[in-house]
């Protein structure tokens, strides 16, 4: 029986880059379209990222060969919630929209890759930028997010 470790070390999450995409596209037809296009392994994990009582779908893959590991990650997640009302309109239902990374609202999808090198990562955005109904594709600053935490799971 294998016994696999993971060493965590904030220091080795400097070595992610981040790519921002744009796109109306649902998470598993953008994880199928981004498989074809850079010829990944991108799958929906059993399990997804939780914060605050709220599920966002995770898509990643172990890429053992290159000894990357990549993760396609909605930024958005729209829940329906009731509340209780007096008169006229009592138990409407109202439509809430969580963001994962709320500074950052205009992005649809976050594809982390660690360990990344910014040559790397400009090579897989000219591969993505031919996906129909990718808007804009581009490599982000992970220094201007300010919750990176939430992007930060194992």
């Amino acid at each position: 029986m294998a016994i696999k470790y993971k060493i965590i070390d904030e220091s080795l999450e400097d070595s992610s880059e981040l790519i921002a995409i744009h796109s109306n596209l649902a998470g598993y037809s953008l994880a199928y379209h981004i498989n074809e296009a850079a010829n990944l392994k991108l799958a929906r994990c059993a399990k997804d990222l939780e914060l605050e009582q709220v599920s966002f779908p995770v898509f990643e893959w172990e890429d053992e060969v290159e000894g990357q590991s990549w993760q396609l990650l909605c930024n958005s997640r729209k829940y329906e919630s009731s509340e209780d009302a007096f008169g006229l309109f009592s138990e409407s239902k109202t439509l809430r929209t969580y963001y994962l990374v709320e500074e950052r609202k205009d992005i649809d999808y976050f594809l982390k890759i660690t360990p990344g090198n910014t040559k790397f990562v400009q090579n897989m955005i000219r591969m993505l930028l031919p996906v129909p109904k990718l808007t804009m594709v581009y490599l982000l600053d992970s220094g201007t997010i300010k919750a990176k935490q939430n992007l930060i799971f194992y």
